[in-house]
């Protein structure tokens, strides 16, 4: 019983970790296309709600976008590349507005 509740907990602080962090790690680590991809999937979105709550899963999201931009502007090459946040921030507003409280948290 105990190893099984340990290794719960393990389950739960590596999936948090990942929550809190693997979205940073693709951005300093050049991955832009894939952290934006990340943030537009309604799987992530889902698990930072359902982890962090409603309030604190956005306010992370928000700071995700932020840090997004700041690592885009500083690595950009193209004057005319244009950034993929709008878009993902308009993937954020529709999960957000079409969530409602018949979604398991």
């Amino acid at each position: 019983q105990f190893k099984t509740n340990t290794q719960n907990q393990e389950v739960q602080n590596l999936k948090a970790y990942i929550l809190d962090w693997l979205p940073l790690h693709m951005m300093n680590s050049g991955f832009l296309d894939d952290a934006a991809n990340l943030l537009q999937s309604e799987d992530f979105l889902q698990n930072c709600i359902k982890t962090a709550g409603i309030e604190n899963g956005t306010r992370k999201i928000v700071s995700f976008i932020r840090s997004f931009d700041k690592t885009f502007l500083d690595n950009i090459n193209d004057l005319d590349a244009k950034s993929p946040m709008p878009s993902v921030i308009s993937i954020v507003k529709d999960f957000l507005c079409s969530f409602n409280s018949s979604l398991q948290l």
